[in-house]
Parts: structure tokens; C-alpha cells; sequence
């Protein structure tokens, strides 16, 4: 039998949203690599299709956040915006590459914009009721 969204954890909707949408941002990087390196200078478009794959993965992540918790679309969006960016980080740290402040912090503006967006619009609303006249 399912869970009501009401029955459900944030956390636990928000770390299956991240892992969902770290899964997609994996298969967007493959994609975006097969396409730079279908262009003449893989280079130039290497970091702008990076950062598309970023966004989306993590608007994913958000999206689906969102939808597993029900109407808490716009807490779940943000937490989980925070947990990709805290996922981002350790990876970082964690295979030795460095992190420049400046883009790291006008991504996670970026991230932080596009989950809460994810968030509200991946949120179940409740039909409004209509009166008959």
C-alpha cells in the first residue's frame, strides 16, 4: 500500500528527489559530453554544457522533491537545492579540485533560484472548486 504525501518525510523526500536528481544530472553530463564532442571545439562548449547539466540535474532533484512531499513543494525545492550543493562540495573536495569562491557562489544562487522554482512549480495544488450558479 502507498504512502499518503502527507504521511511522508521532507528529509526523506528530499534525498530521494537529490539522488534522483544526481542520477539525472550523470546521464545529462553524458549527453552534453557526446554533444561537445560532436562540435568542432569541444573546449569552448565544455563548461557551458556543464553548467546546463548542473542546472537541470538539480532542478530535477528539486522537481521531484517536490512532488513526493506533496504541499511543501517550496521548503522541499529549497532543502534540496541545499543538500545537491553540499553533495557538489564534498565531491569537489573529495577528488582534489580546487574551488573558486566567486563561481562557486554564483552557482549556488543559480541552484537556490532553480530548486525553489522546481519546488513551487513541482508542488501538488488542489484544484480550486468553482461555484455554480
Amino acid at each position: 500500500m502507498r504512502k499518503s504525501a502527507e504521511n511522508n518525510n521532507i528529509f526523506a523526500c528530499v534525498v530521494k528527489g537529490t539522488l534522483w536528481g544526481i542520477a539525472c544530472g550523470a546521464v545529462s553530463l553524458l549527453i552534453s559530453a557526446a554533444v561537445g564532442l560532436s562540435l568542432p571545439d569541444p573546449e569552448k562548449y565544455s563548461a557551458p554544457l556543464a553548467l546546463a547539466a548542473l542546472f537541470i540535474s538539480a532542478f530535477v532533484g528539486a522537481f521531484i522533491s517536490a512532488k513526493k512531499c506533496g504541499d511543501n513543494g517550496l521548503r522541499a525545492g529549497l532543502f534540496s537545492g541545499v543538500l545537491f550543493l553540499l553533495v557538489l562540495a564534498l565531491a569537489a573536495l573529495g577528488f582534489g579540485a580546487s574551488i573558486k569562491p566567486l563561481m562557486f557562489a554564483i552557482c549556488a544562487a543559480v541552484i537556490l533560484v532553480t530548486s525553489a522554482f522546481a519546488g513551487i512549480s513541482g508542488a501538488s495544488h488542489k484544484p480550486k472548486k468553482r461555484r455554480k450558479f
